[in-house]
């Protein structure tokens, strides 16, 4: 089964409202994706201790004084999505800034 990826709060949510109302505990990992064992192991401790688990891909623009270097870091979007398969987590969450 292909993980979710939602674009828009609203959507998010949407479905957190869903699962908070039936009780369930969520787990958040946020990211800036470019995804490694670090991150990986993070998303195993959110599967372990919670019911549902979100995976935010956020690369702020805020945290580059350098234009240049937001330019250049990695956009892995699809391979990240590949790297959390196996995880079966519940969603994962690439906003827009102007979904900040």
């Amino acid at each position: 089964m292909t993980t979710p990826i939602l674009r828009h709060l609203d959507e998010l949510r949407a479905l957190r409202r869903t699962w908070t109302r039936a009780g369930e505990t969520l787990g958040l990992v946020p990211t800036m994706g470019a995804l490694h064992s670090g991150h990986l192991s993070l998303v195993e401790a959110a599967k372990a201790t919670c019911d549902r688990v979100i995976v935010t891909i956020f690369v702020n623009p805020k945290q580059f004084n350098n234009p240049e270097d937001l330019a250049n870091y990695p956009r892995t979007e699809h391979e990240d999505a590949i790297k959390l398969a196996p995880y079966d987590v519940d969603v994962i969450y690439v906003p827009d800034p102007d979904q900040i």
